[in-house]
């Protein structure tokens, strides 16, 4: 039901605090858009018919639509128009093109045709178990393959999929050094996604890594960044901050002041953060499982000293510039 009070409850739990005009039509929260250099509540919203305008920087809407699509991200944005039957054509294109993720042509999944006698199935299998992977995690991951002889031949195929068991990308990697590009994913925001969350707890301490291959050898409750940093932009950030999840960070060796970076955001929002010492490999993708397990229990917690701790060493070893 579109009660006023359903309203101001949504607003409220995407925007912050905020207060309602004398008359019961506005209310008034901070910007999301110029709120971080104005602490002011001067971004007024109707509560009859949503459209939205910022008295400071002058961003405005007929709806909230865009703002809570790239300040929250899309599945609140679908929310929002799907709770309050929001009709705008930028709502409907953007739905429409979500639903168009699609896995590559003749994709098949690995561990259901473990007996595949084609010599390039047989090939990805023998990359597949250099690397470590266990018919377990085949299943369990969901990994395939093409064999159609065409662009997709001889790639292996990460798929993920949201909350609602819905796939929302796709990361595949050529099993050839000199096949370019090496890796090949589904267009999409990678900001927007949180890959495989249907398989995250959020109420118990999920693990970051960099990579799908990295996936592969931690524990199950984790995600990809899909990449070695996190801003305030990423789905994911809010994610965390939302359900308060505890984060172990296990990002490789080489990008230790990512690592720093993004544990000091999640401190600072008061979210408990441990960081999983990687030196000795390349990547996490590296280790055996049983080492990932024994390195994990033995991460550090993160600390108000521990950023002052990581200058002073990365002073020492002339890293800092």
């Amino acid at each position: 039901m579109q009660t006023v009070t359903s309203k101001i409850d949504f607003i409220t739990r995407h925007f912050g605090e905020g207060s309602i005009s004398r008359d019961g039509t506005n209310f008034a929260v901070q910007c999301p858009e110029c709120g971080k250099s104005n602490e002011k509540r001067k971004f007024s919203i109707c509560l009859e018919t949503w459209r939205c305008h910022c008295w400071v920087c002058g961003v405005k809407g007929k709806n909230l639509f865009k703002l809570i699509k790239k300040h929250r991200g899309t599945d609140y944005a679908r929310e929002y128009i799907a709770k309050f039957k929001i009709k705008s054509n930028d709502a409907l294109n953007e739905d429409s093109e979500i639903k168009r993720v699609k896995l590559p042509h003749n994709f098949m999944l690995i561990a259901a045709n473990i007996e595949c006698n084609d010599p390039d199935f047989k090939a990805v299998l023998r990359y597949l178990k250099k690397r470590g992977m266990t018919l377990e995690k085949l299943w369990y991951h969901k990994i395939g393959t093409s064999i159609s002889g065409g662009f997709w031949n001889r790639r292996i195929i990460f798929p993920s999929f949201d909350k609602d068991q819905e796939l929302n990308y796709y990361v595949s990697r050529s099993i050839d050094d000199d096949i370019l590009p090496k890796y090949l994913n589904s267009k999409a925001d990678k900001k927007e996604i949180i890959f495989d969350e249907i398989r995250i707890d959020w109420n118990q301490e999920v693990t970051l890594v960099e990579g799908v291959f990295d996936l592969i050898k931690c524990n199950n409750n984790a995600t990809c960044l899909l990449g070695s940093y996190m801003s305030k932009d990423h789905k994911i950030f809010h994610k965390i901050i939302e359900n308060k999840t505890p984060v172990l960070l296990a990002l490789d060796e080489d990008v230790k002041h990512k690592t720093n970076k993004i544990a000091a955001l999640l401190f600072a929002y008061n979210i408990d953060v441990r960081i999983m010492n990687t030196a000795g490999y390349d990547d996490v993708g590296e280790m055996s499982h049983n080492e990932f397990i024994k390195r994990a229990s033995e991460a550090y917690n993160y600390s108000g000293d521990s950023k002052l701790n990581f200058l002073i060493e990365s002073i020492a070893s002339g890293s800092v510039f």
